[in-house]
């Protein structure tokens, strides 16, 4: 690693997380602004340097975070051996045993699909409700010890959350109360208790107080509902692919045994160097 630019070594710890969402070739030339250049020093240290530089040279770019230079070369020669491709061993996760390397038994079973199916669907709907709520200038409130139905306050009206309908403040002065109570739907006393907010000079000041708490709390639910949703996209999306790998590995073993080939310039030897 380039000693002279501190930066670059925190910089190079989040190249890594870009491996499944830009092309390869931008990957190669972005580890080589972040790795830098060679260092002139003792011959062991920059021996060792390069080679862990080279492993994680293998974890940014292709995605796939082998512990040691030893796993990435038996990774290596199994992905030939058996015709996958590195970005299929990196999309199946934590179904594929980096240091086997092979697949996991038992395969991804069917309710772990149905699962972070459903965890998906939820949090997306869960989701999309937040986020209209946090755009929202209704302050939601509710009558204490009343019926518990959802108020959306505003200066000028009042919506009932459960019936979509609205009274206004003009609707209190000029209807009686269990008039507006019928065309809304909740009970004529907290028809009368919420008329009367709107004659509080604070009613405002009040609105904007229970918003940004209401907003700070959405962006919180928001951020947690991101965070289980992309897990449960991940782990569906990893079990798919896992899923796809031993289908294939399952029809190569009913085929006749191809003549192996090694790519030009490929040498696998597992016993070199070991970094722990």
């Amino acid at each position: 690693m380039d000693a002279s630019s501190p930066g670059r070594g925190w910089l190079a710890s989040h190249v890594a997380m870009l491996a499944k969402r830009l092309p390869h070739m931008l990957l190669t030339r972005l580890w080589s602004f972040v790795h830098g250049k060679p260092q002139p020093g003792d011959r062991v240290i920059r021996a060792y340097l390069a080679s862990r530089g080279t492993l994680m040279q293998f974890r940014a770019v292709t995605g796939v975070c082998c512990r040691t230079l030893e796993d990435t070369r038996r990774l290596i020669a199994w992905t030939v051996e058996n015709n996958e491709e590195i970005g299929d061993v990196a999309r199946c996760g934590r179904y594929f045993d980096l240091r086997k390397p092979g697949l996991k038994q038992p395969t991804p079973r069917r309710w772990e699909f149905i699962t972070s199916l459903l965890v998906v669907a939820a949090c997306g709907t869960a989701l999309l409700f937040a986020v209209s709520a946090i755009t929202t200038q209704r302050a939601w409130v509710s009558i204490k010890n009343g019926s518990g139905s959802q108020l959306l306050l505003a200066p000028t009206d009042i919506e009932v959350w459960d019936t979509k309908r609205r009274f206004t403040a003009a609707d209190c002065t000029a209807l009686n109360r269990q008039i507006i109570a019928d065309r809304v739907g909740i009970p004529a006393n907290e028809v009368s208790m919420a008329c009367g907010w709107f004659e509080d000079p604070s009613l405002q000041s009040f609105i904007d107080h229970v918003v940004r708490r209401q907003r700070l709390a959405l962006s919180f639910l928001i951020g947690q509902l991101l965070g289980y949703g992309v897990a449960a996209q991940r782990w569906f999306t990893s079990a798919l692919a896992a899923r796809d790998m031993s289908r294939r590995l399952g029809a190569r073993l009913g085929q006749p045994a191809a003549i192996r080939t090694e790519p030009e310039g490929l040498a696998v030897s597992v016993g070199e160097i070991k970094l722990e």
